[in-house]
């Protein structure tokens, strides 16, 4: 039993929370009695990890096979149930399992026991096969999801390094537009303040000759 690990008989309270009971126990002897009768080990081929989160989210259930005797599976699914105050006391499993003895359901020739469990096996197989490839199929969305989460996450980002490019470009242009502005307004200012030279009539020139020449004749 060991050599497929502990998770696989452990009831989900007890992966969770290491809580431990008799109820817990309980849990175990359902999948003892599972062992027991399909000759089969408890999610034989799955990763312990796997099984662990399985169980302990209520995900994983073992397959109880469909032929399988209606009290031995009823005996079963009451051990497994989720809330442990649900499931059955010891003394009921042992009252359940006198009732199932009496009625004689195992007093078939070893043969055809053996045959039924190796249909059992088979079973279980396929159901184990079919659990397997929907997980594959799951685990293939989620890689598929977070494929394409970091495609967006890089358009986001590349989005937003063009924003900022053409915000920084907006800027350049906002600068260069101020500068012309400024560059203008500055031309104006000097214009208005540069005085205007006026230009003299000649007749000032003219006077002072004709003045000077009047004195020379009087001399």
């Amino acid at each position: 039993m060991s050599a497929a690990g502990t998770f696989a008989w452990m009831s989900p309270e007890c992966i969770r929370n290491s809580e431990f009971s008799t109820k817990s126990d309980v849990w175990s002897f359902g999948v003892l009695l599972w062992e027991c009768l399909t000759g089969e080990l408890p999610y034989k081929g799955f990763d312990q990890m796997q099984v662990a989160f399985g169980i302990a989210t209520s995900k994983y259930s073992l397959p109880i096979p469909s032929t399988c005797p209606d009290e031995f599976a009823q005996l079963m699914t009451n051990c497994w149930k989720a809330l442990p105050d649900e499931r059955p006391t010891f003394s009921d499993l042992l009252e359940q399992i006198n009732q199932i003895i009496e009625r004689s359901y195992m007093q078939s020739n070893e043969d055809s026991y053996q045959s039924l469990q190796k249909d059992w096996r088979l079973e279980i197989q396929d159901m184990f096969n079919e659990l397997k490839e929907k997980e594959q199929e799951i685990r293939d969305r989620e890689q598929a999801m977070y494929e394409r989460s970091l495609e967006q996450n890089h358009q986001r980002l590349q989005l937003e390094k063009w924003e900022q490019q053409l915000h920084e470009r907006e800027m350049h242009i906002v600068e260069l537009e101020l500068k012309l502005l400024m560059a203008a307004n500055n031309q104006e200012r000097l214009n208005h303040q540069t005085p205007k030279i006026q230009e003299r009539s000649g007749r000032f020139m003219r006077s002072l000759l004709k003045g000077h020449s009047t004195t020379s004749a009087n001399a």
